[in-house]
């Protein structure tokens, strides 16, 4: 038997005899009504019929999956990419907005905070043996006794004051005459980036405002000017070595140094990739109203 569905079609036999005259539209695919007709006065407990009977339903679910589906796939990536472009458009927007808002940095008075720069030192001279060098010049010098006293004359041994100098082994063994070379920074010369103290310098500037007091008998003698501490700070981050390299007063200095040695850890300073000793000078300024 064959079987069209068209708008107002008729359902024939293969030999011409018609069965039943439909009136469906194509547009009732999801209707029950056409398997209503098709079973009419026939068993509906077959299970031909409960199979047509639920195709509506399960059409009509596929194709809300499959429309759910396309609309997901793209929408979604849409979304994101739409999103992503607003966020780096306010990013944008914030950080120009940031850039105007910028200005120096209002100090609280007490404090002067200056440039924080690396200590520096002359580079050690090394001499390559073997080199060609003029000798120094030898003088022989006679030795004389020397006469001290009061009560008559007391003849003393003269003592060359070369037997008790130390000779510089350590660059050149082979060279006596060589003066003794004198402690060293442990900072690097020059860094690509500073130790940084954590919060920025207002923090800093706020942390010696808490942390440095101005000491009664100062203010009673006034006594104001300016000082300046300096410290390393190591590959840990941790203040060693401070002292105060420009003094005002003896009570000024004890708490500066006081302050020092309970500083927090900073950021430390690097060289290249390599994290690096670097010395910190910070000039203070200490004022009366």
């Amino acid at each position: 038997m064959a079987v069209l569905l068209q708008d107002n079609y008729t359902l024939r036999s293969p030999h011409g005899h018609c069965f039943i005259r439909l009136n469906v539209k194509s547009s009732d695919l999801f209707s029950k009504n056409w398997c209503e007709l098709i079973f009419q006065d026939r068993n509906k407990d077959y299970g031909a019929y409960r199979l047509r009977a639920g195709a509506g339903r399960r059409y009509r679910l596929a194709l809300t999956v499959i429309v759910a589906g396309l609309m997901l796939g793209v929408g979604i990536p849409a979304g994101l990419s739409l999103y992503a472009r607003y966020r780096l458009l306010q990013g944008l927007e914030n950080a120009q907005a940031d850039l105007k808002k910028l200005q120096q940095l209002n100090e609280r008075q007490g404090f002067e905070i200056k440039r924080i720069s690396a200590g520096r030192r002359a580079p050690a001279v090394s001499t390559i043996k073997g080199a060609t060098e003029q000798p120094p010049e030898i003088i022989e010098v006679t030795k004389e006794d020397i006469i001290i006293g009061v009560n008559g004359p007391e003849t003393f041994t003269a003592v060359d004051v070369h037997d008790f100098e130390d000779a510089d082994t350590l660059h050149n063994p082979d060279r006596t005459d060589l003066p003794v070379e004198g402690p060293q920074l442990a900072a690097v010369q020059v860094v690509e980036e500073m130790p940084q103290f954590p919060g920025g310098i207002k923090t800093l500037m706020q942390w010696l405002d808490e942390n440095v007091p101005y000491p009664r008998s100062c203010i009673d003698q006034k006594v104001k000017g300016d000082m300046e501490v300096s410290f390393l700070v190591d590959e840990k981050g941790y203040v060693r070595e401070p002292e105060i390299t420009k003094k005002l007063h003896p009570e000024l200095d004890n708490v500066v140094m006081s302050a020092m040695r309970r500083m927090p850890r900073w950021q430390p300073g690097k060289k290249g990739s390599h994290i690096a000793i670097v010395r910190v000078s910070i000039p203070l300024h200490f004022e009366i109203n």
